[in-house]
């Protein structure tokens, strides 16, 4: 008679690690949950169809399956998978074909039960619950956290800074709304300090009276120095889960500016940014931006953020959320 086979606890997907959001949290999570984590799926894109059968035939090694991204495995083990956004219901952002597969392929298993839903801010897990019908309860919450660097530099931040000094993080896909961010700028009176981060970003569509840097692939220590030189952050993005700009840009003191249709912008920061009361007008954005300018430029860390958003402390509920299930 054979022994019986050993069966693993739990596999981690690490194909989403990248210079994108989803792919920091992986990195930053991962590492935290290691004393749980028996087997890794490391090669390949997660949602191609190839890596769909081969993630299929490793997995049945294991009882556990956990992805920081929105894809779960095509087998039957139970499995926990952390959804940041909807974005993918919303073709017009996504494409038809994305929208229809998430609906048809991740939606029911979500509903059945055998998928557990992990997300990072109560604006998504309220979203979430809404879409799969499920109780809000039964959704963990693990938002994203600080980087060493970026708390690093919040302790030494310059009090005064320029007040015509503006960050754009962020990239060109629709929801994001750069071109209203540069139409804005453009109105502006006067020349101004412009940092734009962030991949394909076209920086020469800004005024030439603008002193313009742009940046793609930079550390978190570079990214904190844009930040602590520049007096506000403008956001123009109509849609986030949960918004890294308004977490980093906010505890490194700048002055906040949205268009006012982002819950998670509350949830972060409370009543502390200014908005167009949802208007996406370039005027009316470029008046709040030189108004917000004219403050009283004093700038403080907001160190209660680095309390409520810490990566370790993300990390010991995911933990949980992994262990108790």
């Amino acid at each position: 008679m054979k022994p019986q086979r050993e069966v693993s606890d739990l596999l981690v997907d690490r194909r989403w690690n990248g210079n994108t959001g989803i792919g920091r949290y992986s990195r930053e999570l991962i590492p935290r949950i290691s004393p749980l984590i028996a087997g890794y799926l490391d090669d390949g894109d997660p949602v191609s169809m190839k890596q769909m059968g081969l993630s299929l035939i490793k997995g049945c090694r294991f009882t556990k399956f956990y992805s920081p991204g929105y894809f779960p495995l095509l087998g039957n083990i139970r499995q926990f998978i952390t959804i940041h956004d909807l974005i993918l219901l919303k073709p017009e952002i996504v494409g038809i074909s994305k929208s229809i597969f998430f609906n048809k392929i991740v939606l029911p298993r979500i509903k059945d039960g055998q998928v557990q839903v992990i997300t990072v801010s109560k604006s998504s897990q309220q979203e979430i619950s809404e879409w799969a019908n499920i109780e809000s309860e039964n959704i963990s919450i693990v938002p994203n956290g600080l980087s060493l660097d970026i708390i690093q530099a919040g302790k030494k931040l310059a009090i005064y800074r320029p007040p015509k000094s503006l960050v754009f993080v962020g990239n060109m896909k629709k929801h994001k709304n750069y071109l209203l961010f540069v139409e804005a700028v453009n109105m502006l009176p006067g020349s101004w300090n412009i940092n734009v981060v962030g991949p394909n970003l076209d920086s020469h569509l800004l005024h030439t009276r603008h002193n313009v840097q742009s940046y793609t692939n930079i550390t978190d220590r570079e990214l904190a120095q844009i930040y602590a030189r520049s007096s506000i952050l403008v956001n123009t993005s109509s849609y986030e889960g949960f918004g890294m700009s308004f977490l980093e840009g906010g505890y490194l003191g700048c002055r906040i500016v949205h268009l006012g249709v982002l819950p998670t912008v509350e949830e972060i920061l409370g009543q502390d940014s200014f908005h167009t009361g949802g208007s996406n007008s370039a005027k009316d954005l470029s008046d709040l931006i030189h108004q917000v300018s004219r403050e009283n430029q004093i700038h403080e860390s907001r160190r209660y953020l680095a309390d409520t958003y810490s990566w370790d402390t993300s990390g010991q509920i995911l933990k949980r959320a992994l262990s108790d299930s």
